[in-house]
């Protein structure tokens, strides 16, 4: 009787302490929301390779920060005023000349009319500052002054001429040879002379581009109103010195050094010539 009790007791032992062993198996292999394979919330926002359970892999860490913004670059405006001036380099002011007195006169302003197909005006540069100075032969007075720089035998003269139309559009001339001013000739002529590299008391005429050399300095420009003058609203002119490429921006082509002057020639109220054709 004994052994029977003993016998049953072990038998019903068995299945239960079997059905106690599953469970523990189990609650290590199934997955819960503490297990290794989810991971905690730490985990899964710091690992790159815990995947997002879509069946889509990762496309790698995602970055908090904004994506770094392209640098604006600066205006032609903003890099020529930012420049600075080369002391080495010929510094040149516009001036005209007195046709009574022969003085030249240094011009900050400029207003003329604008009478068809004549001149505004004709203005010669000169690396000084002087307000005035007496004519003696042009040669004289402006070698003395441009070689007083250094680089003076490795600099060349140009000019800007910013024409702005009664709508508004404005149109940007920069000047290193006479060809450059064919853009802008139906509404203002440009026209560009050699003062110093002319013979004596001889009479020349206006630069070609095919006249220009390594020594040509454009020493003098005359601004004369074209067929379309009465579409504009406004001329400005600069004139600069430059040695090379990095004086100029690469886009547009236009004059970023520091050795720059100009004033606006502001149109002043005058008789109007009969036009000789319509357009």
């Amino acid at each position: 009787m004994k052994i029977r009790f003993i016998t049953a007791i072990l038998i019903l032992c068995i299945p239960l302490c079997a059905i106690s062993g599953c469970r523990r198996d189990n609650a290590e292999g199934i997955p819960t929301e503490n297990s290794e394979i989810y991971g905690n919330d730490t985990e899964m926002s710091e690992s790159p390779s815990s995947g997002d359970f879509s069946g889509k892999e990762s496309d790698g860490p995602v970055s908090d920060t904004e994506p770094p913004r392209e640098t604006e670059k600066p205006s032609v405006e903003q890099l020529r005023a930012s420049a600075q001036v080369n002391p080495a380099q010929p510094f040149m002011n516009l001036y005209k000349r007195n046709k009574d007195t022969g003085v030249f006169d240094i011009k900050h302003d400029y207003r003329a009319p604008w009478i068809w197909y004549s001149d505004i005006g004709g203005f010669y540069v000169f690396a000084t500052a002087e307000e005035q100075f007496a004519y003696d032969g042009f040669k004289t007075r402006f070698l003395d002054w441009w070689n007083s720089y250094e680089d003076a035998d490795k600099t060349k003269i140009g000019y800007e001429v910013i024409i702005t139309l009664n709508d508004g559009t404005e149109l940007i001339c920069t000047v290193k040879e006479p060809a450059d001013t064919e853009a802008v000739f139906q509404y203002v002529e440009l026209y560009l002379y050699d003062d110093v590299h002319q013979a004596d008391g001889v009479w020349y005429s206006h630069l070609l581009s095919e006249q220009m050399t390594d020594e040509t300095l454009m020493t003098s420009i005359k601004v004369t109103t074209g067929e379309k003058i009465d579409m504009v609203a406004s001329i400005y002119l600069t004139v600069f010195t430059y040695q090379g490429d990095a004086d100029f921006d690469e886009e547009s082509g236009r004059y970023i050094g520091g050795n720059y002057t100009g004033f606006e020639i502001e149109k002043a109220e005058g008789r109007k010539s009969k036009k000789k054709f319509a357009y």
